[in-house]
């Protein structure tokens, strides 16, 4: 996991009192095609609707 996405979590959203937290990572997105792009964007809209 990156520092960044660790400090986010430990120093912001744990702090805020946010639990549980879950990170999807998704990485090479500059080389998606059109397809797996939406495919991405479409799991991340089904999880973001599910609160997860």
């Amino acid at each position: 996991m990156s520092h960044s996405l660790k400090s986010l979590e430990r120093n912001v959203m744990k702090f805020s009192g946010i639990s549980p937290i879950r990170e999807t990572l998704i990485g090479g997105v500059d080389n998606l095609n059109d397809a797996k792009r939406q495919a991405h964007l479409n799991e991340m809209a089904k999880q973001g609707a599910r609160a997860r």
